[in-house]
């Protein structure tokens, strides 16, 4: 069993750019290695980050600074260096695959509201829809705003994957290893991010809508978002000129995707969060497992409410 701190949450302050990456890892590391670990527990395998909005519209953690992104990118890189697990848990609105646009702000309404409206206008007589349900307005969405780290710190520099590369040798004295391998001089660039758990049950999600409103079945809507993810998507970072990025594809290999969801809490009759039941799980991963597409696993918020 692996254990990962989370970092953030929903209203949580956003990181604090005061320090610099290599204080806060040295101290963080201080901290787990001298505090947490005790007995047979030797503390946190990794950190998962987890950063978000919050319910105040005027608060300063409703947008992302570049400078934060660059320190959740820089403690990351260097986590993994060290040997730790990074993970990172983003709100699907922060890595949709189904839009383009991108920004630093989370005040936005989510990308499908206006298709809902429209729907509104249409079928003013119909009550006790789904579309009757969604709220005017919902601006806690962002815009693929952590698809920078993704393009940006997807992989350690050179010098750090082989630090990372030559720990892992001495992690594997007396193990068997191919000696091709062990000869080569070329330096396999490493990824930074082991887990990348999206969260589906984020407030009016982009699957919440397409399940809900009935325009997908969940088999149908799990199955596009795991290979579109997968496959890539366009992602205009030369909206926001302060990032200084050119325009670039964006995908989360099936190898470090899983699919963040809801248990009891998320329950009916609400439908703002996604509640998938274990029939709708059994089918979906079915499905995902006949088109040769299961992601590295699923997730769960929260363990207080498992078995609920």
């Amino acid at each position: 069993i692996l254990h990962l701190m989370s970092i953030g949450g929903w209203n949580a302050p956003h990181i604090d750019t005061s320090f610099s990456s290599e204080t806060w890892f040295e101290e963080l590391q201080l901290w787990n290695l001298s505090k947490v670990a005790r007995g047979d527990f030797g503390g946190f395998d990794g950190i998962d980050f987890d950063l978000e909005g919050n319910d105040d519209l005027q608060s300063p953690y409703n947008k992302f600074s570049v400078k934060q992104l660059d320190m959740i990118g820089e403690l990351s890189r260097l986590l993994k260096t060290n040997g730790y697990i990074v993970g990172i848990a983003p709100s699907q609105s922060y890595l949709n695959y189904k839009d383009n646009e991108f920004d630093l702000d989370l005040r936005h309404n989510p990308r499908w509201f206006k298709e809902v409206q429209e729907k509104n206008n249409i079928e003013k007589d119909k009550s006790d829809t789904y579309y009757d349900k969604v709220p005017k307005s919902f601006p806690y969405h962002g815009k693929n705003v952590m698809a920078y780290l993704f393009v940006k710190y997807y992989k350690l520099s050179n010098e750090q994957s082989k630090i990372y590369s030559n720990k892992e040798k001495e992690f594997n004295k007396g193990k068997a290893v191919d000696s091709k391998e062990n000869e080569s001089s070329i330096v396999e660039l490493v990824d930074t991010f082991d887990l990348i758990s999206i969260q589906l049950y984020e407030g009016w999600s982009e699957a919440n809508y397409e399940i809900y409103s009935g325009l997908k079945s969940p088999s149908e809507s799990l199955l596009d978002f795991v290979n579109e993810t997968r496959k890539g998507w366009m992602v205009k970072f030369s909206h926001e000129p302060e990032v200084q990025l050119d325009d670039s594809i964006v995908n989360i290999p099936l190898t470090k995707l899983v699919v963040g969801l809801a248990n009891s809490w998320a329950g009916p009759p609400e439908y703002k969060f996604l509640l998938l039941w274990y029939e709708d799980l059994e089918r979906i991963f079915s499905t995902l497992h006949k088109e040769d597409l299961l992601p590295k696993g699923f997730m769960f918020w929260s363990l207080k409410h498992e078995g609920d």
